[in-house]
């Protein structure tokens, strides 16, 4: 069956504080922030752990918070190997507004990558992939890192006989579609600047996809829910009604979902109702990236899954 691997170039430390409200330019007091592993790949990665698989974490780390972002994937059950880095990996600070129902979210920028870590990192990565893996590749890009990483990625990928995902930003994106990844995630914002114009309604992103050449892609939606193009046509997923508590690593928790669904052989169908419910079960939760397995073997059957009316089929 192969391996699941997730990739994770600029992974952080995530801490979350919970506010009553959020008063800019005032003086806020935070009891227990909650301290996690962080960066989107770092939660692929996670939630595949939680919901009983052994994942492979491959990245970047540098420092004393790099020291701490192995201990936790390996205290959750997830086979590491970072290559090390001069400098510290970064904080993401979540604020989160309880009057407001609102997050803010702080990003560093994290280490630079030079010329030397970078080619270790892919040297291992080529080394590391076998025949069957399906690999995951989450997140923006390190300082030093070429824009075109993930498109050289997905190059070995597919000359070993695996296949790949992608969840980036547009440039990085654009550049990874030329090796004809088995799936990617933008959402609408992204999508929007791939084309060249908005992207706002459901048949206006079919389109964007089918205009791009993209053989399938999940385009997150928020609170709409989730779009899934493929060859064989296009479905919606609504969100589930749950009480959220922080949207930030749901479109993380729905990659992973997706890419279970595509490890175990399930339809796209089912892929896209598993896929949500890991969205709404990490949004019920304050700490970034993690599910609650039952809650999602629940939910999974509840989630309405309705075919999009399309001309044709993507190509």
């Amino acid at each position: 069956m192969g391996r699941l691997v997730a990739v994770c170039a600029s992974p952080a430390i995530d801490r979350n504080y919970v506010l009553d409200r959020l008063v800019p330019g005032t003086l806020h007091r935070a009891a227990n922030p909650t301290v996690t592993a962080g960066g989107k790949g770092v939660n692929v990665a996670r939630v595949l752990a939680m919901l009983g698989e052994k994942p492979l974490l491959l990245g970047f780390a540098a420092g004393e918070t790099g020291r701490f972002l192995l201990r936790e994937m390996q205290r959750v059950g997830v086979r590491t190997h970072l290559t090390g880095v001069t400098g510290s990996t970064r904080y993401s600070l979540n604020l989160l507004d309880r009057a407001a129902g609102k997050e803010t979210e702080i990003t560093e920028a994290g280490p630079a990558v030079s010329e030397e870590s970078l080619n270790q990192f892919l040297f291992h990565f080529e080394d590391t992939i076998e025949s069957g893996d399906l690999v995951v590749m989450s997140g923006g890009l390190p300082a030093g890192a070429p824009v075109d990483l993930y498109a050289r990625m997905a190059r070995i990928v597919r000359a070993k006989g695996a296949r790949c995902v992608v969840d980036t930003g547009a440039e990085p994106l654009r550049a990874a579609l030329a090796e004809k990844p088995d799936l990617v995630k933008p959402n609408l914002r992204e999508l929007s600047s791939l084309v060249g114009r908005p992207v706002r309604r459901k048949a206006e992103a079919v389109a964007a996809v089918r205009e791009l050449g993209i053989a399938r892609a999940v385009v997150s939606l928020g609170a709409e829910g989730a779009l899934l193009v493929t060859a064989e046509g296009a479905w919606h997923a609504s969100a589930l009604p749950v009480d959220v508590a922080n949207t930030i690593g749901s479109g993380d928790s729905l990659v992973a979902g997706l890419a279970l669904g595509m490890h175990r052989k399930l339809s796209w169908k089912r892929s896209l109702a598993l896929a949500t419910a890991c969205a709404a079960s990490n949004a019920t939760r304050v700490e970034v990236g993690v599910v609650d397995p039952e809650e999602v073997a629940r939910w999974k059957d509840t989630v309405r899954v309705r075919k999009v009316p399309v001309r044709n089929a993507v190509k």
